[in-house]
């Protein structure tokens, strides 16, 4: 159904908007109903870490970088032995 992670996330982020907005925000007391509209826009906005300020570091980018360092250090390995 869903191609990959970052498509699955995004659908449960718009879930839990959809769950926050469905609630009945109109009978909670003012801090509760921030507190909704806080995690409503946090949920808009996906969470992700940047690799040095230059780009995100996404699940496929760091599974690139454990393969290409893993066939460095096992071409490293054969050359020693």
């Amino acid at each position: 159904m869903y191609t990959s992670k970052s498509e699955k996330l995004l659908s449960e982020s718009k879930g839990i908007t959809d769950a926050v907005y469905e609630c009945p925000w109109y009978d909670l007391s003012p801090n509760e109903a921030r507190s909704l509209m806080i995690i409503m826009l946090r949920a808009r906005i996906p969470l992700h870490i940047t690799a040095g300020k230059f780009c995100p570091f996404s699940h496929n980018l760091f599974s690139n970088i454990l393969k290409t360092s893993m066939s460095y250090l096992s071409v490293l390995y054969a050359t020693n032995s």
